[in-house]
């Protein structure tokens, strides 16, 4: 699998947004929820995934960066 080719930008709910370095996060909503990471194979298949999106979703607007 090809990350760059195969991992874009995804939309969680109503407000947040997976955003990896090679995708352009300006276009997205300012008023939402921008978390910047770089995917790995496994990304949204470990329950984890869902409760840190619930999290972040219950949280004022703000941008996260996962490094």
């Amino acid at each position: 699998m090809n990350t760059k080719k195969d991992f874009h930008k995804i939309q969680f709910g109503k407000n947040i947004w997976i955003c990896p370095s090679w995708e352009d996060a300006s276009i997205l909503p300012k008023e939402g929820v921008i978390i910047d990471m770089d995917s790995g194979l496994a990304f949204g298949t470990h329950k984890t995934t869902d409760l840190c999106l619930q999290y972040f979703g219950s949280k004022p607007t703000k941008r996260f960066n996962c490094d």
